[in-house]
């Protein structure tokens, strides 16, 4: 799934028809266009995902994510063999080290966590991931929604689950952080882990 408020960067879009080319796994596209506000765009692609698909996987990249296929069937393959949400780190690229990329604060490791990044690494369990390049099971939006955790709501037309809605969190007294949509989202699913 693509999540965009106007335009698809072509890069990202090639790098998505690409996985068409691949046989081990199904893919169908699930693109959203034109929702401004991304946690109730993820939303409503993961409650479409839930309510009208039977698919195993829900894969989030975002419109101007540039990725190679394998990295996607190696994510797919973590989660389809027992992880329950798996993604990489985005590298993004400031303009004075165009060169160069650099890890953002899109992912929260533990305290004192240290990651070794290698072409062999192997997935470790972090804190929170953003939801640029992320593959999450069924299992999961299911889990939120047994739970509760998330109401079902209804404006107009618009039936959906906000499963990525944005929230401030206290991390100590009177010290507060305001979570993203992706942040969030890993937040809800640390307090029901799915069945496996």
């Amino acid at each position: 799934a693509v999540c965009t408020h106007r335009s698809f960067n072509i890069d990202a879009m090639t790098n998505t028809m690409n996985l068409y080319g691949q046989k081990k796994h199904n893919i169908t596209w699930l693109p959203m266009k034109g929702d401004a506000l991304i946690d109730r765009a993820r939303s409503r692609v993961a409650s479409y995902f839930m309510l009208e698909r039977n698919d195993d996987i829900l894969f989030f990249v975002d419109d101007d994510g540039v990725f190679q296929s394998e990295d996607v069937i190696k994510t797919i393959d973590n989660v389809l063999g027992g992880m329950d949400i798996c993604g990489g780190l985005v590298m993004l690229k400031k303009p004075q080290s165009i060169k160069q990329g650099h890890i953002d604060k899109n992912v929260l490791f533990f305290k004192d966590q240290s990651v070794t990044f290698s072409k062999d690494a192997k997935p470790v369990e972090i804190h929170m991931i953003g939801t640029g390049f992320v593959a999450i099971h069924r299992r999961v939006f299911q889990a939120m929604i047994d739970n509760k955790i998330v109401p079902f709501c209804h404006p107009t037309d618009l039936k959906f689950w906000p499963f990525f809605q944005p929230y401030p969190k206290e991390l100590e007294s009177d010290k507060w952080i305001y979570l993203s949509e992706d942040w969030a989202f890993c937040a809800r699913t640390a307090q029901f882990p799915p069945d496996p």
